[in-house]
């Protein structure tokens, strides 16, 4: 496998796990939620963290996904 292959192959794989941090992320939200904390504001880094992987995962996808 080529230097170029294997970092797109890597890409792809950080792509995943990207995603799944992001979900992660949401279910914290949600279960802190249902423990009576309040829905975090627009700006709190629990939030704003899940939509940033998932933008830099989606520029990695369109890069690499091919």
């Amino acid at each position: 496998m080529s230097p170029v292959e294997r970092k797109a192959k890597t890409a792809l794989a950080l792509v995943a796990k990207l995603e799944a941090a992001s979900a992660a992320m949401n279910a914290f939200i949600r279960a802190g939620v249902d423990c009576g904390e309040p829905f975090p504001y627009a700006d709190d880094q629990r939030r704003t963290l899940g939509g940033t992987m998932l933008e830099y995962s989606a520029y990695l996808r369109s890069v690499y996904d091919k």
